[in-house]
């Protein structure tokens, strides 16, 4: 269940299949367990919920889109970012998002990008994990090599991912079904 406003990425047909991005909220609950996404076979544990807080910037406006994308308008005031988690509140630098339309007729994607001020650390990764709705999703590696957390249905219709390193974290919604692991690694090459 998120807990919190994401963009869901879900499929209509009419005469030709036609992308809808829609917005959604739910009411963040007082607290969520999770399985420990950082290490493997950890023990679950209890996150409390922050109050909601909004995107600090458009990916549009630092970023080129990835080949066979364009970028497409978003509204961020409708997203949420994770600067409410204690664990990340004293880290976070910067939690950008953007939308990519698709310009080969394939599915369209939103994508994230967190910054830190540092290394990640352990509860730094599970809250980031939990918050991405990644957190009990299986361990995943993008064509580059990267490690991360992949769910299906992570958000009712919408699969996610989501990729650690050094001080940034990148996740990438897609209509359940479609690999959000080639975006991550155009975004995580792009960052150098």
């Amino acid at each position: 269940m998120a807990h919190r406003s994401r963009f869901y990425i879900t499929a209509t047909v009419a005469t030709s299949a036609l992308l809808l991005l829609t917005s959604c909220s739910g009411a963040a609950p007082s607290a969520t367990t999770a399985a420990s996404p950082g290490t493997l076979g950890s023990a679950p544990v209890t996150t409390e919920a922050p109050p909601p807080t909004q995107i600090t910037g458009n990916l549009s406006a630092a970023f080129a889109a990835p080949a066979g994308y364009q970028w497409a308008a978003m509204d961020l005031t409708e997203e949420l970012n994770p600067s409410g988690y204690p664990a990340l509140a004293g880290l976070l630098v910067s939690y950008r998002a953007g939308y990519l339309q698709s310009t080969t007729g394939g599915p369209d994607a939103a994508v994230y990008l967190l910054q830190l001020n540092g290394p990640w650390t352990q509860p730094a990764i599970d809250a980031y994990l939990g918050f991405e709705g990644v957190a009990g999703g299986q361990t995943v590696s993008t064509p580059q090599g990267h490690t991360g957390k992949r769910a299906v249905g992570a958000f009712e219709t919408t699969d996610a991912i989501a990729v650690f390193e050094g001080s940034i974290g990148v996740s990438v919604l897609t209509e359940t079904g479609v690999d959000g692991a080639p975006l991550i690694d155009a975004f995580i090459a792009e960052l150098g």
